[in-house]
């Protein structure tokens, strides 16, 4: 008896993944000033007067392949951010001219959501020193002795959220023009976009339209592919609404 095959849901999403990785090192080759400085290495700074805190942090980033400087004091750190930002700062509370919570202040005046930081602290580890971390602006706040591995994470998923920012702010994609590009992401074509995001099909295809627009694209497949290359949007919200990564069909 012939059956005649019916590819699953999940070889299409698989095969236009593949299409998808093939897409992103034709945009790698190709893309413009703005997608080439998206590429370019993370660096981190760190501000700390603890010698081992310094090796500990330069030894698990290095080995991470991220660029890293530290400094022992809260002037120095200012006054090099203020020439050259980095992607991250780690602050560590004892610092030889101030505290790190008056340095963390400091720097979220300046930067706000574009410099996240994490706060190190040996002696204040009870939860109102942790809030008090936060309420200066804070994104995180990790207790000495520190788990190499954990801080690593913490830090990635805070340089990833800095990325998706700067991405958003760099193309202009407004609020809506982003749900509709995740919707692409997670597979819906225009109709059922339209269905979901309760709009019309007309108003999903001129977002679409502004979308490839501004990101430079010809095709929502590629619009798609340069969304997760450049941190628009990220692999965890697409998998987290339908269940895996695909393309737009509809």
């Amino acid at each position: 008896m012939y059956v005649r095959y019916r590819p699953s849901l999940l070889s299409w999403r698989l095969l236009y993944l593949g299409k998808m990785i093939g897409l992103r090192v034709v945009l790698g080759r190709t893309g413009d000033n703005r997608r080439e400085r998206m590429d370019t290495h993370d660096w981190i700074l760190v501000a700390t007067q603890d010698a081992e805190t310094r090796a500990a942090t330069t030894r698990l980033f290095n080995r991470a392949g991220f660029r890293i400087r530290s400094l022992g004091s809260g002037e120095a750190a200012l006054s090099t951010i203020d020439g050259d930002r980095p992607s991250l700062m780690i602050i560590d509370l004892a610092l030889d001219d101030t505290s790190g919570y008056e340095l963390c202040y400091e720097v979220k005046q300046r930067f706000g959501q574009e410099l996240p930081v994490v706060l190190l602290s040996e002696d204040r580890t009870e939860p109102r020193d942790r809030v008090a971390g936060l309420l200066i602006g804070a994104d995180d706040y990790l207790a000495k002795p520190f788990d190499p591995d954990e801080l690593l994470a913490r830090a990635r998923r805070l340089l990833t959220d800095a990325q998706r920012v700067d991405a958003r702010r760099e193309f202009d994609l407004t609020p809506r023009e982003i749900d509709v590009l995740r919707e692409l992401a997670d597979g819906l074509g225009r109709r059922a976009a339209a269905r979901k995001l309760s709009i019309s099909p007309k108003t999903v295809a001129t977002h679409v339209q502004n979308i490839l627009t501004k990101l430079g694209v010809h095709s929502s497949a590629e619009a798609v592919a340069l969304a997760y290359r450049s941190g628009l949007i990220g692999s965890a919200e697409v998998r987290g609404k339908g269940g895996g990564t695909a393309g737009p069909r509809g």
